[in-house]
């Protein structure tokens, strides 16, 4: 995950919580702005923006 400057504030290459295809991150310590999630699996990556509000 990236933020707007393009900066990484998270790296969740080895993270092992995925359930059913599904994760979820923790954003509460991340301040309110634009983000970038760069997400790639067997051998698909997609770019989708993200906003935090609070």
């Amino acid at each position: 995950m990236f933020n707007a400057d393009g900066r990484m504030v998270m790296d969740a290459t080895n993270d092992t919580r995925g359930v059913d295809g599904d994760w979820i991150l923790d954003a509460t310590s991340w301040t309110p702005g634009m983000y970038i999630v760069h997400v790639t699996q067997l051998g698909t990556t997609r770019q989708l923006p993200w906003i935090k509000v609070r």
